[in-house]
């Protein structure tokens, strides 16, 4: 299946009529073409909408400016056409699902009408940017991608992470690996708009009777940075606009067909650009770009347009690139200078995506990496260059199934997770408000309401348990009467908080975000819970009736249970709740039971 570019084109009810792959697609209420379909002349394109979805990136709600550098053209690309506003998820939805419709009909095609849906099972794995947070991703997982269409076994790879597993794994077929056991080596993932980086050991590295073997174990957090192939793109835009010479004066029915002339000649230098940029070389010729639908185009000095025509010198190329490799720079930087005061060394840079299929870049980072004594570690084919993350993917999946193991070893925490819980008042340990004090109904002890347990820090580096699970445990005790409805509601909630030794003891604490429920019903338990008696003493009279004595009498006063509260973390960054009664991890089966995760949806998606 080619490769589709990540393009949406919303138009007017009625244009742009068609069906099947050659028409454009319909999905609710709105109308749109998406990738190879959107042409170089559609109005309003849409791009790097998945940019828009993580509202820690976004800032809050779709629209508003992205944080970073070159930041803008992200926002103007995706939020182009203001007129015809569609969410950000709904973006995501209405692509993926015509790519699922376009990839069966692919599938029909290949098999010449053999193709059946019930002749294939189908595993789905979604690439995402190191810095999506934990609940997008459980949102994208558990909700924005069912909800296009896709069925069956869905899971999610944080993009270097995929990139690091393509690269060692087809590097093990070549006469000389480039990497070797215990060597620490940093992924450089500089796609088309964002750059992911990941820092890892490698504990194995071999060809086993099964087939490739990888273990890798992480060095620190994932990390990235909106920055990529396109704002070079971005940088030659701003230099058309800023020297091109203005439309003099015109009628305004005049100068808007002037206008309209110059976005079409803008279109085609972009387009040739693109052809120019991929395979800049410092070495080349100048290219020419040429204005042939502008009335009056003259010579522009400062633009460098002689005669209607745009010479893209070697300095001005370098420009536009330096800018790019400069921001990249910085942020490789940052996170070597993070990981040698944890004391790492690293040994190797895989760099891959869609910026490091440029010779140029590769050439500059290769320089760059050998002043710092880091081996440069590039595959060789530009294709395995710019699909190194998919490819990861495939083969992240299929080294779970054949050697029954994940290649990432660990996971460290890029955030502190734990779970909102009433506990009881330790003077020590809570300092409450007292709205969130109160005195327990069964026991009368005084209680903390609204507490956080931890039970992951930020920094912390989990590992497989003996079933290859990443999981944090922690155990809780709920109490309940006779009669009384035996379901409670538990809340994940996680902070980016560096000091870890003061982590927040209150929900309501600035920088808590709460990000998913998950509730347990216990109805069909009632014989099998710990029962609880409270003693009561009295005077009771002999058998003889002739004096009084001491007598007890025990009275059930309430149940108790242990509730199994634990955290699952997948290699995507995704974070999966789950609560059990002590009863179920017993394996005993309740007469009814029912169990619902919720994830919480930020402030992008009110």
């Amino acid at each position: 299946m080619p490769k589709i570019p990540t393009k949406l084109c919303y138009c007017a009810r009625g244009s742009h009529q068609g069906s099947g792959p050659e028409g454009s697609s319909r999905y609710e209420s709105h109308q749109y073409n998406w990738g190879l379909q959107v042409s170089q002349h559609c109005p309003e394109p849409r791009e790097f909408f998945k940019l828009l979805l993580d509202p820690e990136t976004t800032n809050g709600s779709f629209g508003e400016d992205i944080p970073g550098s070159f930041a803008g053209s992200h926002r103007r690309l995706a939020n182009r056409g203001a007129s015809n506003m569609v969410a950000p998820e709904d973006m995501v939805k209405h692509f993926l699902s015509a790519m699922l419709e376009e990839f069966y009909v692919y599938l029909r095609r290949e098999y010449k009408g053999a193709y059946k849906n019930e002749d294939f099972t189908i595993e789905w794995v979604f690439t995402v940017p190191a810095f999506f947070s934990p609940e997008m991703v459980g949102r994208l997982q558990g909700e924005i991608i069912p909800a296009a269409g896709f069925v069956g076994s869905i899971s999610t790879l944080l993009e270097p992470e995929g990139a690091a597993t393509s690269v060692l794994i087809d590097a093990m077929t070549s006469q000389t690996p480039p990497a070797a056991a215990n060597e620490k080596i940093l992924v450089c993932d500089a796609g088309g708009g964002t750059t992911d980086l990941f820092a890892f050991e490698i504990k194995s590295l071999e060809q086993s009777s099964s087939g490739p073997h990888l273990q890798m174990r992480p060095l620190g957090g994932f990390c990235g940075g909106l920055i990529g192939a396109m704002d070079i793109n971005e940088a030659f835009d701003v230099f058309l606009h800023k020297a091109w010479k203005p439309i003099g004066e015109s009628s305004n029915d005049e100068r808007h067909i002037l206008e309209s002339y110059r976005q079409r000649d803008f279109l085609n230098a972009h387009r040739r650009f693109d052809e120019y940029k991929t395979a800049f070389n410092e070495n080349d010729i100048p290219r020419p770009i040429e204005f042939n639908e502008t009335v009056g185009v003259a010579s522009i000095p400062k633009a460098g347009i002689d005669c209607g025509v745009l010479d893209l010198s070697k300095s001005l190329m370098k420009k536009f690139f330096d800018d790019v490799i400069f921001q990249v720079l910085q942020l490789v930087q940052g996170h070597i200078a993070a990981l040698e005061n944890n004391g790492h060394v690293l040994q190797a840079m895989i760099f891959v995506g869609g910026l490091a299929a440029s010779p140029y870049v590769r050439r500059k980072m290769e320089a760059w990496t050998q002043t710092r004594n880091i081996r440069l570690i590039t595959p060789q084919d530009r294709y395995q260059i710019i699909s190194a993350v998919m490819r990861g993917a495939v083969q992240h999946k299929l080294h779970e199934r054949i050697q029954r193991s994940s290649p990432t070893l660990a996971i460290v925490q890029r955030s502190s997770f734990g779970y909102v819980l009433d506990e009881e008042y330790d003077p020590a340990r809570h300092t409450i408000h007292l709205n969130y004090s109160f005195d327990d109904a069964f026991t009368g002890r005084k209680m903390a309401g609204r507490q956080i347990r931890w039970l992951v820090r930020k920094g912390d580096t989990l590992y497989p348990d003996e079933q290859g699970e990443l999981i944090a445990r922690t155990i809780h005790r709920e109490r309940f009467t006779k009669g009384q409805l035996r379901k409670w509601t538990y809340t994940v909630v996680r902070t980016e908080q560096d000091d870890i030794g003061n982590l927040p003891t209150t929900v309501d604490t600035p920088g808590v975000i709460q990000m998913a429920q998950t509730s347990l019903d216990l109805t069909g338990y009632d014989r099998r819970d710990r029962r609880c008696f409270q003693t009561h003493w009295r005077h009771a009279p002999s058998s003889d009736h002739r004096w009084l004595r001491w007598g007890r009498k025990d009275v059930l006063k309430y149940f108790e249970t242990e509730v199994h509260l634990a955290l699952r973390f997948r290699h995507g960054g995704f974070v999966e709740p789950i609560a059990q009664s002590s009863l179920e991890v017993q394996g005993l089966r309740p007469k009814r039971r029912s169990a619902l995760t919720r994830w919480l949806p930020g402030k992008a998606y009110k």
